[in-house]
């Protein structure tokens, strides 16, 4: 589970930013920064299948249900879509640490595990 995730400097300056926020407000781009904070912690692959556009909204603190945010998210190409699976778009090249999270405390657990192995091969012999 990762603590952080990444912001670029230009994020709010950006077309794709502008374009959420013209569409449905600030409130908009703060759901997705919540969103991205939620796959940090929950899905640190950004793969966000099994979850309904609800669900997706929930995470993202998303509160109105009169416009669809997974349908803005993908119209302004933060999230993409195959039929009913989300993903969130370039998660892995725009949040290498934490898309690696899950990788580092399994090669962190076998290093652990081959430590106290040998320290237990030494004293049993």
């Amino acid at each position: 589970m990762a603590s952080d995730i990444r912001l670029r400097s230009d994020f709010f300056a950006s077309h794709k930013t502008q374009k959420l926020k013209r569409r449905a407000g600030a409130d908009a781009v703060l759901a997705l920064i919540q969103l991205w904070a939620f796959a940090a912690t929950n899905r640190s692959d950004g793969n966000l299948s099994g979850m309904s556009d609800e669900d997706i909204e929930i995470a993202a603190g998303w509160a109105d249900p009169s416009v669809s945010l997974v349908q803005l998210l993908v119209d302004c190409k933060f999230l993409d879509c195959d039929g009913d699976a989300h993903r969130i778009h370039n998660w892995v090249k725009n949040q290498p640490w934490v898309s690696g999270a899950d990788a580092r405390t399994h090669a962190a657990r076998i290093g652990a595990n081959a430590k106290w192995d040998a320290a237990r091969m030494r004293r049993a012999s």
